[in-house]
């Protein structure tokens, strides 16, 4: 079964990190791609760009409008995002724990990820 990881952290926790944590940080997230790909668990993965680079799309009260960088709003900024095939979700939960971000107060989301043909099971 295929799950998508989610990393989140807090927007000020990254900015506030010294450089040397954030390359160690940086590495340990490569060391753990490379694991998953050896051991045939990688179905995809992205690291995403800088926040800056964002581009933010928004429908509320009238036509669609366009802003540059993340919503401005956010408190939480999604960093990275990786597909894996494990056999369950205690697998899958097994290797979400590994990730770097947790002990920075990060979270990472487990979620399974469906076909596109499917239906979700909550949705009617």
């Amino acid at each position: 079964m295929q799950y998508l990881l989610t990393c989140r952290l807090d927007a000020q926790g990254w900015e506030n990190l010294p450089e040397a944590q954030q390359n160690a940080l940086r590495e340990g997230y490569r060391a753990f791609e490379r694991e998953l790909t050896a051991s045939g668990r990688s179905i995809a993965g992205a690291r995403w760009g800088a926040r800056p680079t964002a581009t933010t799309l928004g429908l509320k009260y009238g036509p669609a409008a366009l802003s540059d960088g993340p919503f401005a709003g956010a408190q939480v900024v999604i960093d990275s995002c990786q597909t894996i095939e494990c056999r369950d979700l205690e697998e899958a939960i097994a290797m979400a724990r590994r990730l770097l971000i947790l002990p920075l107060g990060g979270t990472v989301e487990v979620r399974p990820v469906e076909a596109a043909t499917e239906q979700p099971a909550d949705d009617p």
